[in-house]
């Protein structure tokens, strides 16, 4: 299936390829025979074109068909977020003086924290030997 990121990238090529040749909206859309408003929804991608449009785009700018999807390819999707060691800020936190907070993520929106945090229990300290908790 092809994915959204490589719709936007023949987006992305169609608008570069039409400023490189000092053409507005209006002068490609009218060398492709479709309006000035469905170039710019291909190629700000809030709409997908068909194949005959994507013809008679690149017929517009005078490429082949093949040029505007050279080199674009489908990107893997990220499905993680990796915080390093270094990233992490340890919080002061009155309200449990025991537990050591790291902050992985904060974000305010309106209405709402959204706050990520490792919470970690410090060692104990059991008859002057340092000893870690079972899950360290």
């Amino acid at each position: 299936m092809i994915k959204d990121t490589v719709l936007s990238k023949i987006g992305e090529k169609i608008k570069a390829e039409r400023k490189r040749r000092g053409m507005n909206l209006s002068e490609l859309a009218s060398l492709s025979n479709v309006t000035a408003g469905l170039v710019s929804k291909i190629e700000n991608f809030r709409t997908i074109p068909s194949i005959p449009v994507l013809l008679n785009i690149a017929r517009g700018l005078n490429v082949s068909l093949s040029d505007l999807v050279e080199d674009v390819e489908e990107t893997k999707e990220v499905s993680y977020l990796k915080i390093s060691k270094e990233d992490r800020q340890v919080e002061d936190r009155k309200d449990s003086s025991l537990l050591i907070y790291e902050s992985l993520i904060h974000q305010e929106l309106p209405g709402v924290s959204f706050r990520t945090n490792i919470v970690r229990v410090p060692p104990k300290l059991i008859g002057n030997r340092l000893q870690p908790m079972p899950w360290n």
